[in-house]
């Protein structure tokens, strides 16, 4: 007796081996993102129950890293500008702040950015 599916199981097995290989990187992508929203969202509900003393020790430390950083970078800054940085007390506009002291070209730069808050 002639098997006949034998003629047709070898398109199925190569269509399927070519599929599935970027199907799994495809999951894998899905994984990768997945598990970035599973830590921020972990990183916000952390946020959420933080207590008030560990918030401003927060605040203080990313004032203190700006701080750091202008005066790395520039030399040294004036007590005004610190003063006007540690009014601030959203860790998220701290965290901007952060990081565009490290992009900044002048103390003066940073300082209309700073105004802009």
């Amino acid at each position: 007796m002639v098997n006949y599916t034998d003629q047709y199981d070898h398109p199925w097995k190569e269509a399927i081996g070519l599929y599935f290989p970027s199907f799994g990187i495809f999951l894998q992508d899905l994984e990768v993102a997945f598990e970035q929203e599973i830590e921020q969202f972990e990183e916000e509900t952390r946020m959420s129950y933080m207590t008030s003393w560990e918030r401003r020790g927060r605040e203080k430390g990313i004032q203190e890293g700006i701080q750091e950083i202008l005066e790395s970078r520039f030399g040294e800054v004036e007590n005004s500008l610190m003063n006007s940085v540690r009014e601030i007390n959203e860790i998220s506009r701290l965290k901007t702040l952060l990081r565009q002291a490290t992009t900044v070209n002048s103390l003066q730069e940073f300082q209309s950015l700073l105004g802009a808050y």
